[in-house]
């Protein structure tokens, strides 16, 4: 874990951190929009269709969906991921190529295209399967477009040689709109569209992402908190991940056990995030405690100092944060450094 969520797993009894903003397959949740985008995926490549398009808004899970894939499909299937969009067609060509392990320096294009195309064949005569995840190709220009349905071309007299994935957000749909691409959208075989959670899964989201880290949604999350992740962030895997991320540290910090729909508020308030229900400008100013936040509220102040502080002053934040929660007439035990711990406030069920 990092530090961060290290310091808060011990306090909440997490095993690792249950929120990382990478797309680490382990958290997959399987609800019916991602298996059937998985599935549809699956499809796609072990029937070698060609050209398969997945599109998305930022952050709903497209790169876990490609790393799961790569993780559950071993040999014969070989991926190349690619995600520097933003490179020429040679440079494109070169990297695959590289990826592939197959030597193409000092050789033109021609001769690459041929030494791939070479490898390809080989992979099909023993069985095995090409595939080119292309990440963020929203970002793919034109030329880089137009040269991959060149090279889609690539195939026997009953199958394609290599299966090209592009993945990106929905600005990709209005590319392939291009009429100067229509070659392109018309070898596009298979098209997913990934759409965010719903309101009523997101609490089986969390709760499946801290099962995995030994603890429950409801151990750790008020229904009301539910509410407002739900409201903050529209269904978007992302948002939820880094709004219980916060939420989490932030509840340490305060030395609460639970977290509270005060806290979501607090910590949407910092990364700018307006309800669903409420006007764009409009930020909530409510401490965790539901009063207005005012200078006083030292440990919600230590909260926000937290989110925002590199690893090496967190240590520092956090001791602050503790001293503030210190009661006058201490009842708890004392630690190791000789420090007093503050009691645990309880929380309604």
């Amino acid at each position: 874990m990092r530090a961060e969520a290290a310091l808060y797993g011990q306090h909440f009894g997490l095993t690792q951190a249950p929120f990382r903003a990478t797309p680490d397959p382990r958290f997959f949740y399987s609800n019916p929009v991602y298996r059937e985008a998985y599935a549809t995926l699956l499809y796609g490549v072990l029937q070698r269709k060609g050209f398969i398009a997945l599109t998305g808004e930022i952050g709903t899970g497209k790169t876990t969906l490609l790393r799961r894939l790569m993780d559950e499909l071993g040999p014969p299937v070989r991926f190349v991921l690619f995600y520097n969009t933003t490179l020429t067609f040679d440079e494109t060509v070169e990297f695959i190529c590289g990826e592939l392990e197959l030597p193409v320096t000092g050789l033109s294009r021609v001769q690459r295209l041929q030494r791939l195309n070479d490898l390809l064949i080989a992979e099909a005569r023993q069985g095995g399967n090409v595939v080119l995840l292309i990440d963020e190709a929203q970002n793919l220009g034109p030329d880089v477009l137009e040269n991959l349905r060149l090279i889609s071309n690539l195939e026997t007299a009953t199958e394609k040689l290599l299966q090209i994935v592009l993945v990106g957000q929905p600005e990709l749909d209005g590319k392939l709109a291009d009429p100067t691409l229509r070659q392109v959208s018309q070898r596009i075989a298979i098209r997913y569209r990934l759409e965010p959670l719903r309101d009523h899964e997101i609490g089986s989201f969390i709760d499946h992402r801290l099962r995995q880290c030994g603890a429950t949604r409801r151990a750790l999350f008020t229904a009301d908190a539910i509410q407002r992740i739900s409201a903050y962030s529209r269904g978007v895997p992302r948002l939820i991940n880094i709004l219980c991320d916060g939420a989490l540290l932030a509840g340490y910090a305060a030395g609460t056990r639970r977290v509270t729909g005060g806290l979501i508020d607090e910590v949407a308030a910092d990364l700018k995030l307006a309800r669903r229900d409420e006007p764009p400008g409009l930020r909530p100013t409510m401490a965790a405690s539901g009063r207005p936040f005012r200078r006083r509220d030292r440990s919600a102040a230590a909260a926000r100092t937290l989110r925002w502080a590199t690893p090496s002053l967190v240590a520092v934040a956090l001791a602050f944060g503790a001293v503030a929660l210190i009661p006058d007439s201490p009842r708890g035990g004392t630690s190791s450094s000789g420090m007093v711990a503050a009691p645990i406030p309880g929380c309604p069920p």
